[in-house]
């Protein structure tokens, strides 16, 4: 009897002493043609081998969501999937996986996935210990985007493949269409995110992180971006030739004026300007966009109950992008003003002081 007491407290001091295993922020995998993971690379191999991210599993077991088992199906790209490991490895806990089809030249057949995964950012983890309130409307809307995605992401995984020619030769119409498709389908889920935004900012569940973005370079890019917009319309962007910086979530300040300014060329004429103006006003950067003329009919905050949709109208309606960046600005501590010739953003500055005025 002593000498399994000595054994039972040996046991336990062992198991109290155990090494907690190291964190894992990434790893790589490759499935087979059915999906099951065969190959993993930076984390522990046996709480991953054998997993499909079909879903076959049980509430309780390490299991994919339907983004990865309905690209499967469709042998399409997918990106973000979700992946729960059980267990207490250094796999173990909540991953974020992305994953490429992968094709046998010499048949063309499936083969598998090849993809990797990656630890959740703070935004994209799960709710709060105490979560804010939010409205069942809210919650509903921010799951049916989930479920668009899906399909949405398999329609322009398909149409890049196609456009792409990985399946193999393809008529120039053909990958022209299939361009076409690619880039309404990412619209689509620019549209989708914006409405996953809106829905988290109605139920108190946008997290917003903060760092230094500075103006300039970042209105250039954007303005990049949609120089196809601009040509299409016939207008043109003059940007700013001051450079401040402003404090806010860098995604988010981006998301905000690339929604902004694609809406205002939307509505902009042939020959039309839509110039750009910054200036620091106290604690705030003021950004000041031209409004077109289109928009001169439209006093104040009616702006804002704009839902035009004729066919040269924003994704979602003029309306719903000026409430969804007037939205988030309030989240980041600015806001939007109107006013009968231009439309201005204005975000927390980030403060420098000089020697002088530290001393």
């Amino acid at each position: 009897v002593a000498r399994i007491d000595a054994f039972y407290t040996l046991q336990q001091e062992r198991a109290a002493h155990a090494p907690q295993p190291v964190r894992v922020d990434g790893f790589r995998f490759e499935t087979d043609e059915q999906g099951v993971i065969r190959w993993v690379e930076g984390v522990s191999r046996a709480p991953l081998i054998g997993l499909s991210l079909e879903l076959n599993a049980s509430g309780d077991a390490s299991r994919a969501d339907g983004v990865a088992a309905g690209a499967l199906r469709q042998r399409a790209v997918f990106s973000d999937a979700r992946l729960m490991v059980v267990g207490e490895s250094d796999a173990a806990g909540e991953w974020r996986i992305s994953g490429a089809p992968a094709f046998d030249r010499a048949t063309g057949r499936f083969s598998g996935y090849r993809g990797t995964a990656r630890r959740p950012r703070r935004e994209e983890s799960a709710a709060p210990s105490i979560p804010p309130p939010s409205s069942p409307a809210a919650d509903s809307l921010r799951q049916l985007m989930h479920e668009l995605r899906t399909p949405t992401n398999a329609i322009a995984g398909f149409a890049e493949m196609i456009e792409r020619e990985m399946l193999g030769d393809a008529p120039p119409v053909y990958r022209e269409r299939a361009g076409t498709i690619r880039m309404h389908a990412r619209a689509l889920l620019a549209a989708i995110d914006d409405l996953d935004i809106a829905a988290r900012i109605e139920a108190s569940a946008l997290t917003l992180g903060s760092s230094e973005v500075t103006l300039r370079p970042l209105l250039s890019r954007i303005a990049d971006d949609l120089a196809a917009l601009a040509e299409l319309r016939g207008a043109w962007i003059a940007l700013p030739i001051d450079d401040p910086v402003v404090r806010g979530d860098a995604r988010a300040i981006e998301r905000m004026l690339s929604r902004l300014l694609a809406t205002l060329l939307s509505a902009a004429r042939d020959g039309e300007r839509v110039g750009i103006a910054v200036e620091e006003v106290g604690a705030l950067v003021a950004i000041t966009f031209d409004r077109p003329e289109a928009l001169a009919a439209y006093e104040g905050d009616a702006l804002f109950n704009l839902d035009d949709e004729d066919e040269d109208a924003a994704l979602l309606g003029t309306g719903f992008a000026l409430r969804l960046v007037r939205n988030i600005a309030r989240e980041l501590g600015g806001g939007l003003k109107v006013t009968d010739a231009a439309i201005t953003l204005e975000l927390p500055a980030m403060v420098t002081k000089s020697l002088e005025q530290a001393r």
